[in-house]
């Protein structure tokens, strides 16, 4: 019994840590949109706009709330699984030039995977 509590609490620390970075990220895409476009278009997404932003935020938003609430978290998961390894694709084709954080796109991968093949 002990074994299923720790794992249960394993995958509350898993979604809750995850759900804090992408409202993190959120935060960050309705308070400074033209940062974000600016980033976007330097990684070579050239559709990238405010709009196509605040858009996302709300999608990423959907997803986070899905991970605390528990909530088809095993799709959210998938979701952020594609979501990521296109943020990771990007940055490995443009060499990580923007910067250093995106190298937390890969763990933020892995999470996701977790997430995703949790029954």
């Amino acid at each position: 019994m002990m074994e299923n509590n720790k794992e249960k609490y394993a995958f509350l620390s898993l979604r809750w840590g995850l759900a804090l970075v992408i409202l993190w990220s959120v935060w960050v895409k309705f308070t400074g949109p033209d940062k974000v476009v600016g980033m976007m278009k330097a990684l070579g997404v050239g559709f990238a706009s405010v709009g196509f932003v605040y858009v996302l935020g709300v999608i990423l938003l959907i997803l986070a709330l899905s991970l605390i609430f528990n909530y088809k978290a095993n799709w959210s998961g998938w979701a952020l699984t594609a979501f990521f390894a296109v943020t990771v694709i990007l940055g490995l084709t443009n060499g990580f030039s923007v910067g250093p954080a995106l190298w937390k796109d890969i763990g933020l991968l892995g999470a996701s995977l977790a997430i995703a093949f949790k029954e």
